[in-house]
């Protein structure tokens, strides 16, 4: 009998055992579930045993349940993104928030939706001032049609007010007639919109324009806004115009009641290394003058001034008799002019440049007959 009941308390005793045991398991396993619900094991090539845990993503207007370190959260109602470090929800940020609105059902981007534009924002620190706009609009202040435009430093407005705004063609054809465009805002005043039109393509071949600048005139109170520069696309410019001469590399031609300035010096010989064509104005010499024939030749009018008259028959040199001698100074320079008594139409002349060593205008007849002339 007590036997038996040595082998009986021996076999509650074990069951007991087995019983406590199976309770500490299944409260290990119940903790481990809430704790790493997202852990797996897997089995690597090797055959060895990995656990790994994945991290959930949710997008909701609710605080998710029982999130993990690691876990991200996009909060719908706020339009915030954060991530779980183990005790609290944190928001991501960076300098400049990407204001992202509403979600597009085709293509699953955050973007502002109305009711026919795609908008979206980059902004600073407060939602009042919006650094990038990128926007597909149809009735944009100074636009139309598909032009998509990507605005810089904007302001509040949807109107593209900024100081930089870059806008497509009509469409997508790369002979879109109209081309891409370079908006300039000098302040929030359309008419004061400077503009630059970029055409490409076979649209900006030949006599069609490839390059337009806008301005103003700066009236007041309403600025005029109108193209003062343009360029066709086989070179001729137009400033003041927007139909340059073809034949033309450079067409001033204007109603504006504008004059062209040369380039002005002292006088010519600042021009260390003249070539033939250039065109200045002296305003030492008071005049324009042309390089030509490797020399500087007056084309606006000549300055005449101090001139003398010798007859040749008055030195004792008979050699000298046949010729009249005419100095004077041109434009700042000494000429001297031998005049054949014979014929009048025989006249050779000397100047500084085949006479470099008489510096100053001869004044006497020894020194007119003295010259060099061709």
């Amino acid at each position: 009998m007590r036997v038996y009941f040595y082998i009986l308390s021996f076999g509650f005793f074990i069951l007991f055992f087995m019983i406590l045991r199976l309770t500490i398991l299944v409260s290990f396993s119940i903790l481990s579930l809430c704790s790493f619900a997202q852990e797996f094991r897997l089995i690597d090539n090797k055959g060895s045993v990995q656990y790994v845990t994945r991290n959930s993503v949710d997008s909701s207007a609710i605080v998710p349940l029982n999130p993990v370190e690691g876990d991200v959260w996009f909060d719908t109602s706020n339009k915030i993104t954060k991530v779980y470090d183990g005790t609290s929800w944190l928001e991501i940020q960076a300098s400049s928030a990407l204001s992202i609105w509403d979600k597009d059902e085709d293509t699953g981007i955050q973007v502002e939706k109305t009711a026919d534009e795609d908008i979206i924002h980059f902004e600073t620190g407060n939602a009042t001032t919006k650094i990038l706009r990128i926007e597909n609009p149809g009735d944009f202040v100074g636009g139309g049609g598909n032009s998509a435009v990507i605005g810089l430093s904007s302001n509040t407005s949807n109107e593209f007010e900024g100081r930089l705004r870059l806008t497509a063609g009509q469409d997508d054809s790369f002979s879109d007639s109209q081309g891409a465009s370079i908006d300039l805002h000098g302040n929030n005043a359309t008419a004061n919109t400077g503009r630059i039109d970029l055409v490409g393509g076979e649209a900006a071949s030949g006599d069609n324009l490839a390059l337009t600048v806008w301005g103003n005139n700066g009236a007041s109170p309403t600025a005029i806004s109108a193209p003062r520069i343009v360029m066709r696309g086989k070179g001729n410019v137009g400033i003041g115009n927007t139909a340059p001469n073809t034949e033309a590399i450079l067409d001033l031609t204007n109603s504006q009641k504008f004059a062209f300035v040369l380039p002005s010096e002292t006088d010519v010989t600042e021009i260390a290394t003249p070539i033939e064509g250039m065109l200045i104005h002296s305003t030492n010499r008071n005049n324009t003058y042309l390089r030509a024939d490797n020399a500087w030749k007056p084309i606006a009018h000549n300055s005449v001034t101090n001139e003398l008259i010798f007859d040749g028959d008055d030195d004792a040199d008979a050699t000298n008799d046949n010729f009249y001698y005419v100095s004077f100074v041109v434009n700042g320079d000494w000429k001297v002019v031998r005049y054949d008594k014979i014929d009048v139409n025989v006249e050779l002349q000397a100047t500084l440049s085949n006479n470099s060593g008489q510096i100053a205008q001869p004044t006497d007849l020894l020194t007119c007959t003295a010259l060099t002339y061709n």
